[in-house]
């Protein structure tokens, strides 16, 4: 993200705020229909680092470029499968998901330019090691 772009943190807290619904009307209102960004999935999973750049059209994710497996090396992913990606539209699910869970913490960086998603952190245990996942979708642009 370039440093003249603005960007929020929010935590769950008890305190009223901006709610996953608003903030996922907002994308849909304002959001390119036609987008792609840098997308990084690490977790305590296979492969434990995933990255590539990220496709989306009309809420539907189309492709993924320049894919590889962090875990070995950056090596790269020649026919990635976009199953193991996500678009916007789904990083609202994640959050949702991690509350419907009561996840012991969610952390998510808003991008307010694009009003989307651009980083999530979720713990869904407190005392467990190795339960956390971190999504991040970086230098998104509209290909309208």
């Amino acid at each position: 993200m370039e440093s003249s772009e603005r960007s929020e943190w929010f935590y769950r807290g008890s305190l009223p705020g901006i709610s996953i619904a608003e903030q996922e009307s907002a994308w849909r209102a304002l959001g390119p229909r036609r987008h792609k960004y840098h997308f990084t999935r690490v977790c305590f999973c296979h492969p434990a680092i995933l990255a590539g750049t990220v496709t989306v059209h009309n809420g539907v994710l189309v492709g993924v470029t320049t894919a590889f497996d962090g875990q070995i090396g950056r090596q790269s992913i020649r026919r990635p499968q976009l199953a193991g990606f996500k678009g916007i539209e789904q990083f609202f699910g994640v959050i949702r998901e991690a509350q419907e869970r009561d996840a012991a913490r969610v952390v998510v960086k808003r991008d307010l330019r694009l009003r989307m998603p651009s980083e999530i952190i979720v713990d869904y245990l407190a005392d467990a090691a190795n339960d956390e996942v971190n999504y991040e979708a970086i230098a998104a642009e509209s290909i309208d």
